[in-house]
C-alpha cells in the first residue's frame, strides 16, 4: 500500500477494492459480469476522492509504477494499476477519448468492463453469417499496431448487426440497423466480451471528450485482435504509437478527469466532522447480537460449539469483543467456519459516518456487513448490514427525498429515486444474518452504486438526520412481525460453559431445542431443561393474550414455514405494531393497580429504545395473567 493511503482513508479504500478484484480474478477461472460491481465501487470511491481530496488523488494517479500516455488525437490514458507479482490479475485504466469514433469493426485481446463518466457513445455489435450471396468479408489481425492479413484472409459471408443478452452470449441476436445501445454516465458498467466484434460512435453529448474508467484481466491469452471489413467499409486507419505525457499534459488530463468525476458537485466539502445519526438509527445494536470473548474461543471445543451454534441458527458471523475500562471493544468477527475477518481498524465504521457511505462500504465489504464503533472509545455499538439498510428503506427514502427536494436539486431527487428503487429490488435478496450474495447478483448492486456514486458528493445528504419515529417493519403476519428470533441449541452446542458465556456477554437466559418428535425443550443458560409450549404461526392477538393467561410467559411461536422458533417477551409485546393489535384487549383490563401498571408500560414503550427489565416482565403477568 502506498504512503498516500496513510494520509487519506479513501485511497486506502480504493486500493483495497483493487486488491479484492485481483483476488477475485486470480481465484476464479473467468473474468465476468460479477466483476462489474468492483468497477462501479471504484468509480464511487474515485468520485469522492476527486471531490474531497483532489491533490491526494492526483499524487496517487502519478505515483511510481503508473503510466500516463497519449495517442495523439485519439486517446489519452492513465494506467493506474497492474499486478506486478502475477501475470494475471486486474488492470485499471482511465481513457480520455479526443475522438471516440471507431468505425473499424474489431474485437479485443481481453474481456473488459467499462464505465462512462463523461460524454456518451454507442456500441454497435456485429457477427459474420457465412453464406455465398453476402459478398466477401476480409479478416485482419492487429499485431504491434499493424494490420496483417489473417489466416484465411477472406471468407464468403454477410456482416449483420446483433445484440448480446449476457456477458457470455457469443452469438447474439440479429437486430435492425437502427438498434441503439446507449452508453453514458447513467447506465452503469458495461461488460465487453473479447470476442464481440463492435464499432464505437460518439452520441448524445456536447462534451469535448468521452471519458471512461475500465478494468480488464491482465493476462494475455494468446488471442489476436481481429478486424473485419465487408463490401463498402472504409479502409482501416493506422494509429501512431503512444508516447509518455509531459507534465503540463498530465495536469490537463487530471483536471479533465477530476471535473468529470465530480460532475455538478463543484463545491468542495469543508472538512468538518460529519453530523449524522442515520447509521445508529438503522444498525442492529450490539445488545441484540450473540457475542463472545477472545479467551473463550481459544479453546477448540468452545470454538466448535460456537460454529455449530451459528450453523444451527443460520447466521454467518459472530462478533468477538473484549472489555477494556468498562467498555466492550470490538476485536474481530469469526465466520461459521471459524475463520477471522474484520480484525483491522480500517474495516470498521464510526457511528457518525454518513449513511450513503454506510451503504457504499457495506456493499464493498467482504461480507456485506460493517462493524460500527464509537470513534472516541472504540466501543462496539452494533453492525450495519445490507439487511438492516433494506429493512429501513422506508424511513431512509422519506428523509433523503425530503432533503433533496429542500435543496432544490432536481437531479439529486432523481438519483435518490433510483437508489431507493435499487434498494427495493434487494428486498427478496437481503436475508438477515446471511451476507454472501454480492457476486451472485451484480445487476442489483450496480443499480445501487450507479446513483450512489454521485449522491455521496451531496453535503446535505452527508449530514442526514433521521427522525426518531420508528415505523413498524411489517412482515407477512402479525405474529411474525411482533415476535423476535429465539436462538436454538442442540447436543453439539449446549454445554454449561458455552451457554454461560453467551449469558455473560449477551444476557440471553434461555434457548430452545427442537426435538425429533417436533416438540420443544427450553434450555436455560445453566443447561437445566423444561418443556416449552409454543403457539402456532397462525396465531393473532387473541391467542397471545390467552397464552399469557394460561401461564405461558414469555410466549413462544412455532413458525413451521420458516423452521424457526420466535419469542414474544416484554420488548415485543409493547412494540408499536403489537400494541396496535392488542389495544382492544388492553382496554378491557380492570382494577386500579393493573391499569396503573399497564399505563406505565405503555408510556415506557413510547420512549426511544426503551429498556424493559425483570420487574416489567413480572408486571405483564400481574396485568394479564
Amino acid at each position: 500500500m502506498c504512503d498516500i493511503a496513510k494520509n487519506m482513508g479513501i485511497i486506502s479504500r480504493i486500493e483495497e477494492e483493487i486488491d479484492r478484484l485481483n483476488k477475485q480474478i486470480l481465484k476464479g477461472s473467468t473474468f465476468e459480469d460479477r466483476d462489474s460491481v468492483n468497477l462501479n465501487a471504484l468509480v464511487c470511491l474515485l468520485r469522492y476522492a476527486a471531490w474531497r481530496k483532489p491533490d491526494v488523488l492526483k499524487k496517487w494517479f502519478t505515483r511510481e509504477g503508473t503510466e500516463t500516455t497519449i495517442n495523439e488525437n485519439v486517446v489519452k490514458r492513465f494506467s493506474l494499476y497492474e499486478n506486478e507479482k502475477n501475470p494475471d490479475g486486474a488492470q485499471l485504466r482511465i481513457h480520455i477519448f479526443d475522438d471516440a469514433e471507431e468505425t473499424a469493426k474489431h474485437d479485443h485481446q481481453r474481456d473488459f468492463i467499462t464505465m462512462c463518466i463523461q460524454g456518451a457513445y454507442e456500441y454497435r455489435y456485429y457477427r459474420v453469417d457465412e453464406c455465398d450471396d453476402g459478398g466477401i468479408v476480409e479478416y485482419y489481425n492487429r499485431i504491434d499496431g499493424n494490420f496483417v492479413e489473417a489466416d484465411p484472409p477472406t471468407k464468403p459471408g454477410k456482416i449483420v448487426r446483433v445484440k448480446h443478452e449476457a456477458w457470455n452470449d457469443l452469438e447474439g441476436q440479429v437486430v435492425s440497423k437502427n438498434h441503439e445501445l446507449k452508453f453514458n454516465p447513467n447506465v452503469g458498467p458495461l461488460f465487453v466480451n473479447s470476442k464481440w466484434i463492435h464499432t464505437v460512435h460518439p452520441k448524445y453529448t456536447e462534451a469535448d471528450s468521452v471519458i471512461t474508467v475500465l478494468i480488464r484481466r491482465q493476462k494475455k491469452k494468446g488471442k489476436k485482435t481481429i478486424f473485419i471489413k465487408g463490401p463498402g467499409d472504409k479502409d482501416f486507419k493506422e494509429e501512431k504509437e503512444p508516447y509518455p505525457a509531459p507534465p503540463h499534459k498530465i495536469d490537463e488530463m487530471f483536471e479533465t478527469v477530476r471535473k468529470a468525476l465530480v460532475g455538478e458537485a463543484t463545491e468542495e466539502y469543508s472538512g468538518k466532522s460529519f453530523d449524522s445519526n442515520a447509521i445508529t438509527e438503522f444498525m442492529n445494536p450490539a445488545q441484540k447480537l450473540v457475542k463472545v470473548s477472545p479467551d473463550f474461543i481459544k479453546n477448540k471445543s468452545n470454538l466448535d460449539e460456537l460454529t455449530n451454534f451459528m450453523k444451527l441458527n443460520d447466521f454467518s458471523f459472530c462478533p468477538i469483543i473484549e472489555e477494556v475500562d468498562g467498555v466492550e471493544r470490538f476485536v474481530k468477527f469469526i465466520d461459521h467456519k471459524g475463520d477471522s475477518f474484520f480484525s483491522e481498524e480500517n474495516d470498521w465504521m464510526y457511528s457518525n459516518t454518513p449513511i450513503l457511505f454506510g451503504i457504499l462500504y457495506t456493499v464493498l465489504s467482504k461480507r456485506l456487513i460493517i462493524p460500527i464503533v464509537k470513534k472516541s472509545t472504540k466501543e462496539f455499538l452494533g453492525i450495519l448490514s445490507l439487511f438492516d439498510i433494506v429493512k429501513n428503506v422506508k424511513r431512509f427514502a422519506r428523509m433523503i427525498i425530503d432533503v433533496s427536494i429542500d435543496s432544490g436539486d432536481s437531479n439529486s431527487v432523481q438519483l435518490c429515486a433510483e437508489l431507493i428503487s435499487g434498494l427495493n429490488e434487494l428486498q427478496d435478496v437481503a436475508v438477515e444474518n446471511r451476507y454472501h450474495i454480492r457476486g451472485e447478483n451484480p445487476e442489483l448492486f450496480n443499480k445501487i452504486l450507479t446513483p450512489l456514486g454521485k449522491l455521496i458528493l451531496n453535503k446535505e445528504l452527508a449530514n442526514l438526520k433521521i427522525n426518531e419515529e420508528i415505523l413498524p417493519n411489517e412482515l407477512e403476519s402479525w405474529i411474525d412481525t411482533i415476535s423476535n428470533n429465539f436462538f436454538q441449541v442442540n447436543n453439539e452446542c449446549k454445554s454449561v460453559e458455552f451457554l454461560s458465556e453467551i449469558k455473560e456477554r449477551c444476557d440471553f437466559d434461555t434457548f430452545v431445542q427442537r426435538n425429533d418428535d417436533d416438540s420443544f425443550t427450553k434450555v436455560n443458560h445453566d443447561s437445566s431443561e423444561e418443556v416449552l409450549e409454543a403457539i402456532p404461526e397462525t396465531s393473532g392477538p387473541k391467542e397471545v393474550i390467552e397464552a399469557i393467561k394460561e401461564g405461558h410467559w414469555p410466549v413462544y411461536v412455532d413458525l413451521k414455514s420458516e423452521d424457526k422458533i420466535k419469542i414474544v417477551s416484554t420488548d415485543e409485546l409493547f412494540s408499536l405494531h403489537a400494541v396496535r393489535g392488542l389495544v382492544d384487549y388492553f382496554a378491557k383490563v380492570e382494577g386500579d393497580e393493573k391499569i396503573r401498571l399497564l399505563n406505565r408500560l405503555l408510556l415506557k414503550s413510547y420512549i426511544k429504545n426503551p429498556v424493559f427489565d425483570s420487574d416489567d416482565f413480572a408486571d405483564v403477568v400481574s396485568i394479564l395473567g
